[in-house]
This record gives C-alpha cells, structure tokens and sequence, in this order.
C-alpha cells in the first residue's frame, strides 16, 4: 500500500512539474522512478507528456520524449499530445512530436468527449495555416468520415471534419487551403455551403462557389443546430436562396443570385414574412414571381399588410402583386388609413367580402370603430347598404356605441331601419335597437332625427317579434334614453309583448314586456320611469309584481304596490301570488323577505288564497318565525293544508303547516302555531304531525305535540317519492321513532330514545291515570 501511494505520489509530481514547465525537476523525478506515462487519477487521468503540450512546454515534451514517453497516448478527457499542440498553434512543438513519430491522423476526443477530431481538424478550427500545410506535406488525412470506430470502440463516434472545423470558427483562409488540398466535406455533419449561408460567411460562400458549388443544391435534411421553431415555421426553405433569405443575409443572396442561383418564390415569402425590405427589393430587381402561390398559402400582399408595413406593400405592388380583397379587410380592420389608401387606390374592392372572416373594409372599420378609415371608405362610395352574416356597418357602429361612424354612415344613406343578423347570434336587430341596448343616449337621438322607427321590433329566428328599442333600453337599464324614446312615440308599445332572449345566441326565449324586463335586471330606476309614463303594472302575460316578489325586488315592490298592482294575480305559467312567492323566496335576506310579506299584507293579499299552496305553509317549511307570525295576524288559517301535492311538495308530499313545520324541524314554528290552537292530530293525506316529527328524529317537537294532546297510537301513511315511483309505508309515532333517516349510529341512539321515552313516558302516566 505504501508503494503505491508513493507511486500515485510522483506521478502526480511528475504531471504537476511538467505543466508548469519544470524540466529539471521533470528529470529528478522520472530518474527516481516516476513513470513517464503514468497517469495522475486525481486529475482526469492526465499524462506527464500531455500536460506539457497543452502548455506549450517544449523543452519538457523534449526531455519527456528521451526519456521514450508514448507520443500516441490519449486521454479520453483531454485528447492527444499532437492534437492539443495543434489547438495551441506550437508550431516547433508539433515538429517535436512529429519527428517522434506521432500519428497525424489520429483522432481524439474534444473537452467534453462528444466529438473526435484529428490534429488538422484541431489546426484548422483555431485558423493554424502553417501547421495545416506542415500536416498536409505529412499527408494528413483531408477529409474524415462521420461515424469511424477504431479498434477499441464498439460503437461509431462523431467526427468532426477539418473543413467543417475551418468554417465554424469563420476562417475563410484555412478553407481555401484545404478545398486547394481537395476536401470534399466529407464528414461533415451539414453542407459547407449551408453553413455558410445559414450563418451569412459571405467570404467563406465565394471560395465554395469558386470550388465549384451547386448553388441549385436542394435540402433534404434538417440542420443539427436551427431552431426547431423558426424551421417548421419555413419548411419550404429548401433551397440555398431560400434559407439565405431567412436569415437576411442580402450579401450571401446577392453572391447566390450573382453565381445563378434560381429566384425561387419560397426565398421571396420568407423575405416578406421577416420584413426584410433590402432583400425583397433584390429578390424582386431577379424577377421574383410576386403572384404564384402553392395550394392554400397566404398571398404575399396579405403577409405584408398583416404586418402593416407600408414600403413593403408599396413594393409589392409596384412589383404588380395580386390584391386581393383580404388586403383591404384587414388593413381596415387594423385602421390603418396610409396603407387602405393605398390599396383603394390600387384598385382594391371596397365592396368585397373577405369570406375568410364574413366582413366587407366598411364592416372591419365599423366594428373597430376606426373613424378616419370609415371616412375614406364613404369618400371612396363603398356600399353603406351592404351587410353580411355578421351585420351592417350601420348596426356594428351602434352595437359599439360609435357615434360619430354612425353620423358619417347616415350621411351616406345607410337605411336607418334595415334589420340585420346580430354578430353574436341568429336574431336580428335594428340600429335604434343596437343602439338602445348600449345605452347612447345622443347616439339614439341620432337616429331618432334621420327618422328611425321607435316601433319597430326585430324579429327572432322563428320570426317573432323579439325587441323592440324600448325593450332593449329597459333591459340594459338606461332610464334617461327610456324617457327620450317614450317621449319619441315608444309610448304606444310600452305594454308590447315580446321575445325576450335568455342569451344573446338562443333565438328563442319566453314573452315579456318592458316593464317585466326592467323588473328582472333589477333596473329600479327605469321601473319609475315607466310607471310614470303610465305603463300598466298588471299588463303582460306576467304578473310584475309575482317578478319582484319572486326575485326580492323590495323597492321595486314598493313602486308596483304604489302604483295598484293587483296583489293576488297569479300567472299561467306558475299560479302562484305575490304573497307565496315572498315566502317561498330564499335569494334576498331575512329583512328584505319579511318587509316584503308585511307590505303585500297591508295592501290586503290575501293570507289563505290556495294556489297550490298556502302563503302559511311555505313560511313553516321556511321556518321563518317572523313571517309565520304576521301571516297568523294577517288570519291565516292555521290548519288548512296544501291542495297540490306537486307545487309545495318535498318528496310529492302534502303538508299543514304544522305538519309543514315538523317536517322540517322548526321547533319556534311548531311553539307558535301549538300556541295559535293548530290541530295537533290533524292530518294530511294521512300523515300526522306526530309520526313526521318521529320519523325526523325531533324528540323536542314530539314532547310539544304530546302536550298538546297529539295521540300517541294513530297511524299515519307516508308517502315517499322515490325518482318516478311513489310508494307508501304506515307508522305509528313508536315505529316511526325506530326508522330515523339519516345520521351517525350514535345519533339514531340519542334520538330514538329521546323520542321513544317521551312515547313511553306518556303512555305510562296516561295507563295509571286510567287505573
């Protein structure tokens, strides 16, 4: 052991002298016994003689050599001596090694071990001229094969060619000198002339050209090192010319085109897409062909317009590029004045439909609201009048609320009351419509004065009518354009019932009327307002007032109450009244639900009127205590139960309110209508009030009614709704208490007994009363 950590010992103070450049000491070392091959571990394995030629030490690769170090030894990490020397420019150094019989074609890995290159690949990576023409005159190989495995490799490795070597690091005379010698690239991992113009080596391309270079060769592979992106975005840059022009090299393109290359249209496309105005203007001087297009490609001009680059599309069109009605669209729909004047003047179709996008220039610019396009549009008589899929210009300018386009589209004589399809959906509108729903009041008034129709309805894809102005100010809560369009003759519809849309893309919805649609959206102000204007507060097929109880309106309640709505109407649809739906409602808070019930009793609702259901037995099932009280002083019926199982059912059952109230488990519901004399025994469709609370599991609610007298042994039917099918089952108070629903077993323990005791408790005292 002590032997060989000596050993390790000296031959790394045999590599460490010889890297420093240490000669004497090299010498004492190696005459005490240190191997002049030896490899020093700690430091990747480095040789005493390849320490010294990294570091240009001649005089210890000297000694090292007399001293019969192996020239040829290579390290994995580090290369070989001769191609280290050969990196390092030593010329005397390299004549050392050479003269000691060093291989000059032996390859050897780079720093990180990936690649292999010879020693005239190292020389001519680093621009050696000298020691490239020493290695020639030795015959170094000129071109190496990728892929070659020596004897000790199992696999093929990667080679790095000298003439690729020469061109990566840009030395334009290292290249001619070796396409003089007769490289032929091979090995190469992509064509020099690639290379070359890939990364615009303009020198290095003339001395290829001058070699003989195809200047037609095609690509048929991908380049190790492009961009995955930028390639896949230009795959028809299969040509030099072509990928030349994507990376904007004009010098390289004018060598290509000067050595006769081919103008491909592929080289002009990438140009335009890279904005690269010198090198379209070359491509184009070669007669490039501005017109032809593979298949579904983007024409040219359009690629220059979408990137709204004004020389561009000047030179394109002088160059006699097709324009096509896209340019113009989009050009206006970017608002882009300079570049649609100078389309218009083109020749471009101001009427044209982009069929790609369903819109005409005027339509682009209206939706965008660009006032300076639309202006040149109208002074160059574009059809104010044309409309498509997505509407007129008239209509798209209102929908946006752009009142100025609108002023310039009625001078041009836009008919003012053409309905058209809405952009969003399959119902159509008008522009006092559109106008009204954005809420622009002088906007409205604009159109109001070129004489639009304030009673005109628009229709919905069944051919209904579907708004009206007056409807669509209501909807969107603008009670200042409400009163401009009553006092404009809307007054005359203000009861009109219409479609009214649940979204803006379902053609079909339920009828409404203005007042109905205000209530919905809230919209208190505008609800005044037509109050005022003396709008009918029962009219529709809606009650109104059954709305705003329905949603929780209180103020709007107010307004309604204010005005005589009639406080028990019920609808068709839902025959419910005001003063159920109010305590059915669980939307607004306990606050605004109670002053709701206390306003419709003051103006006489009528606190027992069956419509389905009883205003007492939605507030027991609420179990709203306040609300149960003023119904109780309002006369409520206390006993009178729900005449459709359907409407106020839970589970398709009927209900009292007390039974309502057990139920449920409203414990101060049950206290309150006990107190009120509610029929403890009563029943409904056969079910107690008893064996609900039993079956609930409400021992509290049991003990009341008990003291209340509820019998302990009748037995009640039950029915229960399970999906479509209705079964019943029978229980006494006693059975009922052993089957609770639901819960923890812990639970149906404590609740069981609570209810089983009371039951028991009772019909023990009521047995020794008897005796």
């Amino acid at each position: 052991m002590a032997e060989l950590l000596m050993k390790a010992c000296a031959d790394g103070s045999l590599v460490l002298a010889c890297e420093h450049g240490h000669a004497q000491l090299a010498e004492s070392l190696m005459l005490a016994g240190a191997d002049q091959d030896g490899q020093w571990a700690y430091a990747g394995n480095l040789t005493p003689l390849l320490s010294a030629a990294r570091n240009g030490h001649q005089d210890v690769v000297g000694l090292l050599l007399q001293h019969r170090a192996d020239p040829n030894k290579a390290i994995v990490l580090w290369g070989s001596p001769l191609a280290n020397a050969c990196s390092n420019g030593n010329l005397g150094l390299v004549r050392l090694l050479m003269e000691a019989a060093a291989l000059v074609d032996e390859a050897s890995c780079g720093p990180s071990g990936e690649a292999r290159m010879t020693p005239l690949a190292a020389a001519a990576s680093k621009g050696h001229l000298e020691l490239a023409r020493l290695l020639l005159e030795a015959r170094a190989a000129i071109d190496t094969p990728v892929g070659e495995a020596d004897a000790n490799e199992k696999e093929a490795v990667t080679m790095v060619a000298p003439l690729t070597a020469a061109m990566e690091g840009n030395h334009a005379n290292m290249v001619s000198l070796l396409l003089q010698a007769g490289a032929q690239a091979v090995g190469c991992k992509e064509s020099p002339s690639l290379w070359a113009c890939r990364h615009g080596h303009l020198e290095i391309l003339r001395l290829l050209i001058a070699a003989g270079l195809d200047v037609n060769e095609a690509l048929d592979r991908h380049p190790a090192d492009s961009d995955e992106e930028e390639w896949s975005r230009c795959q028809e840059c299969a040509t030099l010319l072509a990928t030349s022009a994507q990376h904007g090299n004009v010098d390289v393109v004018r060598a290509l085109l000067e050595a006769g290359a081919p103008v491909d249209q592929a080289a002009l496309r990438t140009a335009v897409v890279g904005g690269k105005l010198e090198l379209v203007q070359l491509l184009l001087e070669a007669r490039a062909d501005v017109k032809g297009r593979r298949g579904d490609e983007v024409p040219l001009l359009l690629l220059a317009v979408g990137q709204e680059d004004a020389c561009m599309v000047s030179l394109l069109m002088e160059a006699q590029a097709d324009v096509d009605t896209g340019c113009l669209v989009l050009t206006c729909q970017d608002g882009n004045t300079q570049l649609a004047q100078m389309l218009l003047e083109a020749g471009a179709d101001k009427d044209g439909i982009w069929e790609y996008v369903g819109l005409t220039p005027l339509l682009a610019a209206c939706q965008n609201g660009h006032l300076g396009v639309v202006g040149l549009l109208v002074q160059s008589r574009a059809d104010a009048n044309k409309e498509t899929w997505l509407g007129s210009p008239l209509v798209n300018a209102c929908l946006k609320g752009h009142r100025e386009l609108a002023g310039i589209l009625l001078e041009a004589r836009a008919p003012v009351d053409k309905d058209c399809c809405h952009p969003d959906g399959e119902w159509r509108l008008t522009p006092l419509v559109a106008a009204a729903g954005f809420g622009d009041e002088e906007l409205a008034r604009l159109l109001l004065e070129a004489r639009a129709d304030v009673l005109q309805a628009t229709a919905n894809g069944f051919g209904e009518p579907c708004q009206t102005p007056l409807l669509a100010a209501c909807r969107g809560g603008h009670s200042e354009l409400v009163l401009l369009l009553l006092s404009s003759g809307a007054e005359n519809k203000k009861d009109e019932t219409c479609y009214h849309l649940y979204t803006d893309r379902q053609p079909v919805g339920r009828l409404t009327t203005p007042l109905m649609a205000a209530i919905e959206e809230g919209h208190t102000n505008v609800v005044s307002v037509l109050l005022q204007a003396g709008v009918q507060p029962d009219g529709g097929r809606e009650s109104p007032l059954l709305g705003a109880c329905g949603l929780g309106r209180l103020e709007i309640l107010q307004l309604l109450l204010a005005a005589a709505a009639d406080v028990n109407r019920t609808d068709p649809g839902a025959p419910i009244t005001p003063l159920i739906a109010a305590c059915a409602m669980t939307d607004a808070s306990h606050d605004v639900r109670t002053e709701m019930v206390r306003r419709l009793l003051q103006e006489k609702a009528n606190a027992n009127q069956d419509a389905g259901t009883t205003p007492l037995v939605m507030a027991s099932l609420q179990g709203d205590l306040a609300i149960a009280k003023l119904l109780l002083l309002a006369g409520a019926d206390r006993d009178t139960p729900a005449s459709s199982s359907v409407l106020c059912c839970r589970e398709s059952r009927c209900y009292t309110p007390l039974t309502a109230a057990c139920w449920m488990g409203h414990i101060d519901v049950v206290c309150l209508l006990l107190q009120e004399k509610a029929d403890a025994q009563g029943t409904c469709a056969g079910e107690t009030p008893l064996v609900c609370a039993c079956l609930g599991g409400y021992s509290g609610i049991a003990g009341l009614l008990l003291a209340a007298k509820a019998e302990a042994d009748v037995e009640a039917c039950i029915r229960v709704c399970s999906g479509s099918v209705l079964t019943s089952a029978h229980y006494t108070p006693l059975t009922a208490a052993c089957k609770i629903p639901g819960g923890t077993e812990q639970n149906f323990g404590d609740l069981i007994c609570g209810v089983s005791c009371k039951l028991l408790e009772w019909r023990f005292n009521y047995t020794r009363a008897m005796l």
